[in-house]
C-alpha cells in the first residue's frame, strides 16, 4: 500500500511539473503564496529556478544596491529581464522575487505599467512608503489584502526625497517591479 502512496505522490508531482513546463512565463501570477511555481520553499540555486521556469535563460548574478554587491538568481526570456530572484541571508532559498516583466500579473491584473489610479480609488489610502538611496522617487505601496506584494511605482515629482508625493500627483505614476516576499511584512 505505501508503494501505491508513493507512485501517486511521484505522479502528482510529475502532473504539476509538466503542467508548471507547459505553462511558460505568461502564464505566471503573482500571489500570497509566490511568484508562479517559485515559493519561499524553493532552494536559490539556478538549476531549481530553471526548472521550474522552462523557456527562460536563468543565471546567477551580483548585483550593486546602496553600495554592496548581493547575489541573485536573474531570469530572462528573449534578452528581456523578467525576474530577479533574491535569496535569504544563508542564500539556501527564495525569499523574494522582483517582477519586471509587464507579462506577469497578480490576481487583480495588475502588471509592470499599470497606472497608480488603474490600483487605487480616491477612497483608497495605501501605505505606501518613499523609496530611499537608489530608489529615491519611487514608491512602495501594498497590493490590496496583501502582507507580501507591493508595487514599486515611479513617476516625475519635484518635492523632496523621503516624503509620498500628494494624490494628484501619484495619480498617473506606473508601476516599474512588482516585489513578492516570502515573509509578511
Amino acid at each position: 500500500m505505501a508503494r501505491k502512496r508513493g507512485t501517486k505522490a511521484s505522479l502528482a508531482a510529475a502532473i504539476l511539473f509538466l503542467a508548471a513546463a507547459c505553462s511558460g512565463p505568461d502564464a505566471i501570477e503573482i500571489a500570497e503564496e509566490g511568484v508562479g511555481p517559485i515559493t519561499g520553499i524553493t532552494a536559490f540555486d539556478p538549476d531549481a529556478v530553471s526548472a521550474l521556469l522552462p523557456g527562460t535563460t536563468v543565471s546567477r548574478q551580483q548585483v550593486s544596491r546602496e553600495g554592496e554587491q548581493y547575489p541573485v538568481i536573474l531570469v530572462e526570456e528573449n534578452d528581456e529581464k523578467v525576474m530577479e530572484v533574491v535569496p535569504d541571508a544563508d542564500e539556501r532559498s527564495v525569499a523574494g522575487v522582483i517582477v519586471f516583466s509587464p507579462d506577469i500579473r497578480d490576481g487583480h491584473g495588475i502588471h509592470v505599467g499599470s497606472v497608480y489610479t488603474d490600483i487605487y480609488t480616491e477612497d483608497d489610502k495605501p501605505q505606501c512608503l518613499p523609496g530611499v538611496e537608489e530608489y529615491a522617487g519611487r514608491l512602495f505601496c501594498p497590493a490590496a489584502e496583501s502582507t507580501r506584494i507591493y508595487y514599486e511605482i515611479a513617476g516625475k515629482w519635484d518635492g523632496p526625497d523621503g516624503k509620498v508625493p500628494p494624490g494628484d500627483v501619484i495619480g498617473n505614476w506606473r508601476v516599474v517591479a512588482i516585489h513578492w516576499r516570502a515573509s509578511a511584512v
